[in-house]
């Protein structure tokens, strides 16, 4: 596996496949990015954000 378990497990909290089109193509370049501890933890305050709206 490419990943840590514990990092799967985060992503798949995340669910970064029901955010908005506008939010996945602002972040782009996240969304391209090696899948790190730093790009998990970004993708958690987005998540974040988007309750927020």
């Amino acid at each position: 596996m490419r990943c840590e378990d514990k990092w799967i497990e985060r992503v798949e909290k995340i669910q970064w496949w029901d955010f908005p089109v506008r939010v996945i193509r602002n972040n782009y370049d996240l969304f391209k990015a090696e899948l790190t501890l730093d790009v998990i933890e970004q993708l958690e305050k987005l998540k974040e954000e988007l309750k927020e709206e």
